[in-house]
């Protein structure tokens, strides 16, 4: 009877945690501001609807990364170019965003301060997924130190 409550119980634990979808950027004047006031940087995750690494990216990498108190995650959509505040407070677009940091291949993943400044260079592509994020947390503590937060641990 225990083996059958705790199979039921992990199961209905394992369905009830469901990952937080990637936010769209819209705001990124609003996004700075916070990102200013606890002192971490912003994270774009650059995507295409054709792509699908970024699909895989997603499913396997990002799929938890919204809830990570180290960085702001913002999705930058390609294909959709929705508009966007950018971090001046002005109209733009998706499209607009990226191509100020000369991304144009997805996925890319680029991490900014709250300023819009880029704080290292970006992950382009997926050269294999058993290694990306070693990559990441690479370019995250890289990212975290130039902005001077200690604070901030490596996970």
């Amino acid at each position: 009877m225990n083996r059958i409550f705790l199979t039921v119980l992990t199961l209905f634990i394992s369905l009830s945690i469901q990952a937080e979808p990637i936010v769209l950027a819209d705001d990124l004047a609003l996004d700075a501001s916070n990102a200013r006031k606890h002192n971490k940087p912003i994270v774009f995750f650059v995507t295409a609807d054709h792509c699908p690494y970024c699909e895989k990216l997603r499913d396997e990498y990002f799929k938890f990364s919204p809830g990570d108190e180290r960085f702001i995650l913002r999705e930058l959509e390609l294909d959709q170019n929705p508009e966007v505040v950018d971090f001046s407070g002005e109209q733009s677009s998706h499209r607009k965003i990226a191509d100020k940091y000369g991304i144009w291949l997805t996925p890319t993943v680029a991490f900014v301060g709250p300023d819009g400044e880029q704080l290292t260079d970006p992950l382009v592509g997926v050269l294999t997924m058993d290694f990306y994020h070693y990559y990441f947390e690479e370019a995250l503590s890289k990212s975290i130190d130039s902005l001077g937060n200690t604070r901030l641990a490596r996970k």
